[in-house]
């Protein structure tokens, strides 16, 4: 009886391909080689069964012993309905096995099957059945040779579980996102939709990207989708463009663009930020910046106006009556009164010093408010007077290099208020403070450059009124679209670099030493 399963299994192996090149090609067509066969089945990594005609096992390889957990001796005998429980899908060739209402099959034909297996434990699970038919010495035998299927239906389903989770990420996703797939748009997500004016899906799929970009943004597109096409993996940056909706409004995106790596496609996944309201709101805080600036340069305007009318009355009107009632003072003196009590030459004396005093005192207000030199000399002259000034009311050392630049009337305001400020709170900072005043032309940049160090004891330092001083120092440039640098020199003490109208400092501005 060996002999006889042997030679059938043998003849159902030659005429399984898939399982000869799995287990060697020299199979014994003989009885005398059913040794070698005997240990080519106990070898063989699949199943092997072969069946009577009535359906009841007669071999059980150690293969099938471990797929189905039955020990042969124990599978041996019994009908193969209590291990192949139902078929599961059609055949893959050859006629559909009958089956019963049990599951058995009635009638066994050759071919492949995909069926339904169950283990000793109850569990079922799919397997792909190869069955072969032989007569030998006039009895009939059925060869099954089989594999378990788990595995691979296993890769599917997870294929198809990832591909479902990650569909559900993309469309609970506030950014919308679509695929273009070789130039058609195969997946928009709920917000891409949203974003479209896109009634349903029907409306996207199947469009090329460019009927939904803004012309304007062809070019840029279509330079990025060659840029990506020749590298998988590859992401752009993300770039502002335009869409159309399908109700013909216009909306400003953020593009950033990926190419999948799909073998025999051209996939990129494509994400756009809508960002028109955000960009409305950039607008109309920089039209609001600007009237902003347009009103603070008004007041500035109007501010400068009163205080030059305020200087020209202290300086033409009161201080001219205060020089004619000391001169009237002084005809004392000319026209001497014999009879001139001491007492009223001592309160002449008096008089004369409040006056001269007063007459100091309107003279500083009036150049507080804008020394007329400004307008009748220039910003160059009045700096050098600046720089007088300080040494003689706060005894600070003012070192200055300064060209004739020409500024601009308002230009020269702003720096000469500047350049006050910055001397004067440098001076009062510390004793024995050196300072550099310097003004030059540098292209088209009107550059003034104030540094001081610091010979004597240095007070201490407040550094949030150092801060506020740098904005509103900032703020008052910005009315002029300039900028300001400041930095520590070291030793040589702290370094402040101004440029009008730059927006930027230049290169080649004055280095420290």
């Amino acid at each position: 009886m060996t002999t006889v399963l042997l030679l059938a299994i043998a003849a159902a192996l030659v005429s399984s391909s898939w399982v000869v090149t799995r287990i060697g090609r020299n199979i014994p067509r003989s009885a005398e080689g059913s040794e070698q066969l005997q240990a080519i089945l106990n070898g063989a990594i699949d199943p092997i069964l072969t069946l009577d005609a009535a359906h009841r096992i007669l071999m059980f390889n150690p293969a099938a012993e471990r797929m189905f957990g039955w020990r042969s001796s124990d599978a041996i005998g019994i009908d193969v309905k209590r291990l192949i429980q139902r078929h599961s899908a059609a055949p893959q060739n050859g006629a559909e096995p009958q089956l019963n209402s049990d599951g058995a099959s009635l009638e066994l034909r050759a071919g492949r099957y995909t069926l339904t297996a169950k283990r000793r434990d109850g569990t079922e699970f799919p397997i792909d059945a190869s069955i072969s038919e032989a007569i030998v010495k006039g009895k009939r035998l059925y060869t099954l040779v089989v594999r378990d299927l788990t595995e691979q239906r296993r890769i599917p389903d997870a294929l198809r579980e990832s591909e479902s989770r990650y569909r559900g990420l993309l469309d609970i996703s506030p950014v919308a996102i679509w695929l273009n797939r070789d130039n058609r748009i195969t997946f928009a997500n709920q917000a891409c939709l949203a974003l479209l004016g896109a009634g349903d899906l029907s409306q996207v799929l199947g469009k090329s990207p460019f009927q939904l970009l803004d012309a304007g943004s062809h070019d840029r597109a279509r330079a990025r989708i060659e840029s990506l096409s020749a590298h998988p993996g590859k992401i752009v940056p993300a770039a502002s463009e335009k869409i159309m909706r399908f109700d013909g409004q216009t909306r400003d995106v953020e593009v950033a663009a990926v190419r999948l790596d799909e073998p025999g496609h051209v996939s990129i996944l494509v994400a756009l930020l809508d960002v028109t309201q955000r960009n409305l709101a950039e607008r109309e805080l920089r039209e609001s910046h600007e009237a902003l600036r347009t009103l603070a340069r008004s007041q500035r305007s109007i501010r400068e106006e009163e205080r030059a009318r305020l200087s020209e009355q202290l300086h033409e009107g009161l201080g001219q009556l205060l020089a004619a009632a000391k001169m009237r003072l002084a005809a004392f003196d000319e026209n001497p009164i014999g009879t001139q009590s001491e007492s009223a030459r001592s309160l002449k004396q008096k008089l004369e010093a409040l006056l001269d005093e007063i007459l100091t005192q309107v003279r500083d207000m009036a150049y507080e408010l804008r020394p007329p030199m400004l307008d009748q000399l220039g910003l160059a002259a009045t700096l050098e007077w600046l720089a007088q000034d300080v040494s003689r009311r706060y005894g600070a050392e003012v070192v200055t290099s300064i060209a004739e630049a020409g500024a601009d009337h308002n230009v020269a305001v702003v720096l000469y208020r500047i350049a006050r400020d910055t001397l004067e709170s440098a001076a009062r900072e510390a004793s024995g403070a050196v300072v550099f005043l310097g003004l030059r032309r540098a292209d088209d940049h009107l550059v003034l450059t104030l540094r001081h160090s610091v010979d004597g004891d240095m007070h201490s330092s407040n550094k949030l009124a150092q801060q506020a001083a740098l904005i509103s120092l900032r703020e008052q440039l910005g009315l002029l679209n300039g900028s300001v640098e400041t930095r520590s020199c070291g030793l040589a003490g702290n370094e402040t670099v101004i440029a009008v109208p730059s927006n930027t400092v230049p290169e080649n501005s004055e280095p420290c030493g």
